[in-house]
């Protein structure tokens, strides 16, 4: 979904958004590399002040996805909270280096914003660095369970130090 600047009122924009939404439920998916089961909040849209824009995002989303440890199905949450601002992208690309001031900076192109892209980012920087499973114990015992399987049985180790094993202090 594409938001042109134009469209923006003196007062701001505020953009529902549900799981009804396609272009919001695709955005969800990619960020998250899996089919979310909610998804429900808005995007808030500020006035455009000197060509910049300031976009808050309040949405929550739930979805299954795979646990960082134990590998089985986990029940992801998602409290999505965050401030972007975004400027414009220049003639050239902006293929320059940026400054530390523009590091947390997005980009819209052709006086219009992708939120789309706008809900994806917001996303992809809530996911947590490990996804996993919320009963921590029993995830403990199956991943203990899937790493006793792979452990070696019998003699460990390179055959050229076989002769080493016999040797005691």
């Amino acid at each position: 979904m594409r938001v042109t600047l134009d469209s923006i009122g003196p007062a701001g924009r505020d953009v529902a958004v549900s799981a009804s939404d396609a272009w919001a439920l695709e955005a969800v998916s990619a960020a998250l590399d899996s089919q979310p089961s909610a998804l429900a909040g808005q995007i808030q849209i500020a006035p455009p002040r000197q060509r910049l824009i300031d976009v808050s995002v309040d949405v929550t989303t739930t979805a299954t996805v795979h646990c960082d440890r134990c590998g089985e199905p986990a029940t992801l949450d998602l409290r999505v909270e965050s401030d972007l601002l975004y400027r414009p992208m220049g003639a050239d690309g902006d293929d320059r280096e940026l400054a530390s001031e523009e590091l947390d900076v997005g980009w819209y192109v052709d006086r219009s914003l992708d939120l789309a892209a706008v809900l994806a980012e917001a996303v992809a920087l809530t996911i947590p660095p490990r996804k996993t499973c919320k009963d921590a114990e029993a995830c403990e015992v199956r991943t203990d369970a899937m790493l006793a399987k792979q452990r070696p049985t019998g003699d460990v180790g390179h055959p050229g130090f076989a002769a080493l094993r016999t040797i005691s202090e």
